[in-house]
């Protein structure tokens, strides 16, 4: 960006020293009578001098540390303000409506329900090995994830009847969290491989956009340094807030002033989980440990291929994973790695969160065109009658 230089005052006191040679004749010319015109001024101003401007009093002497000189002509030009061309590689500053920003998000849920007791085990067999080895993986070659700003605590990404809320979860990351990579058929008590999301300030949480920040949330491992095997993912959350989205709770073990915790990891696919909610009928959710839904796999991608009878490649970008020799990474989920959190002051309390499915019924006497004109929302999922609904189900579930 171009700036204007410091302003010159063009007051006799603060002339160039250059022009002072010619100011000189200046002295006959101010120590003449007062009313004389200004072009018999001009004419006793040596050449190249600008015209000095003298001011009238009344009833007094011209003064002359009043007189006005200006710059020779040259140096007028160099102190003048300067209209700079713009430069074409500068880009605009572009101002963005609020309904502009919340348009460039998905207008869904990155998942269609939370990460409740039913949800994740309405499927027994889902974290069985034969259930496992069946269904889609998709094929990666970057462990990464993103911790999402969980703002209502609900413990899903996005909203449908709620723009502004929607564009705040999908913008919003988490830095600082603590992360670690842990083998599923194991407990280890130390995890294997460790990380904290960005931005890492000392270990202090922070929530950003993610549009002014394109980094903020997000957590990876180096694949080339994982060794081959199925894990899960492990993580701790900062002070003030939860663990909320897509995760399977795990226990804390505290140190005698409670200053300071450890994660207590959990190996297995999540088959104790679904043993413990039969037993239990519902599970806990403490909030300050949680791991990942079910396990990855990181191996080559022949390796892969041979484990897994659905294998597909995460966003299209199949065609350069042909031959490599490298590790990849297959991901039971698209979404696996990518979970929310919650702002909540500690110490906190235990959550279950729970989901429901409302059917409408209609009177007989209404129609497929009575629905059509008006009956049902053209667009019920950002509606105000589904808004109603859900905060009907929040109050009866106590969260209202």
């Amino acid at each position: 960006m171009n700036r204007a230089g410091p302003e010159r005052s063009s007051t006799a006191a603060d002339a160039d020293p250059r022009g002072r040679g010619r100011n000189r004749g200046l002295d006959a010319a101010v120590s003449s009578a007062h009313d004389k015109e200004a072009d018999e001024l001009n004419a006793s101003v040596g050449e190249g001098a600008t015209a000095p401007v003298v001011h009238e009093r009344e009833e007094e002497e011209p003064i002359l540390g009043e007189v006005h000189l200006g710059f020779p002509e040259e140096e007028v030009a160099a102190s003048a303000p300067i209209e700079h061309e713009k430069d074409p590689h500068e880009q605009p500053v572009i101002q963005t409506s609020q309904e502009e920003y919340e348009a460039r998000f998905p207008p869904v849920p990155e998942r269609p329900r939370a990460a409740t007791t039913y949800s994740l085990f309405r499927d027994p067999d889902r974290f069985e090995s034969d259930s496992i080895r069946s269904r889609t993986h998709y094929l990666t070659d970057s462990l990464q994830g993103t911790l999402w700003l969980d703002a209502d605590g609900d413990g899903k990404r996005g909203s449908e009847s709620d723009s502004t809320l929607n564009a705040m979860e999908y913008d919003h990351g988490v830095g600082g969290v603590t992360v670690a990579l842990v083998k599923c058929d194991e407990s280890d008590e130390i995890p294997l491989y460790n990380s904290v999301s960005m931005p890492n300030a000392g270990g202090q949480a922070s929530s950003l956009r993610r549009s002014d920040v394109p980094e903020a949330g997000q957590y990876f491992f180096p694949l080339e340094t994982v060794e081959p095997g199925r894990y899960y993912v492990m993580y701790k959350a900062p002070k003030n807030y939860r663990l909320s989205g897509n995760v399977l709770p795990l226990e804390r073990a505290s140190t005698e002033d409670g200053a300071y915790f450890d994660c207590i990891p959990r190996g297995g696919e999540g088959t104790s989980y679904v043993e413990e909610a039969k037993a239990s009928g519902d599970l806990d959710w403490g909030g300050y440990c949680a791991r990942s839904v079910g396990c990855l796999e990181v191996g080559k991608g022949f390796s892969l291929r041979e484990d897994f009878s659905n294998l597909k490649f995460l966003e299209g970008s199949g065609e350069e994973f042909e031959g490599t020799t490298r590790n990849l990474l297959a991901l039971p989920d698209k979404t696996m790695l990518n979970v929310g959190l919650a702002e909540e002051e500690w110490a906190l309390a235990t959550y279950q969160y729970a989901d429901a499915t409302v059917t409408l019924r209609f009177p007989s006497t209404v129609g497929e065109e009575d629905l059509k004109n008006g009956a049902l929302p053209e667009n019920f999922g950002r509606s105000q009658v589904k808004k109603a609904l859900e905060s009907t189900l929040a109050l009866m579930v106590g969260r209202g």
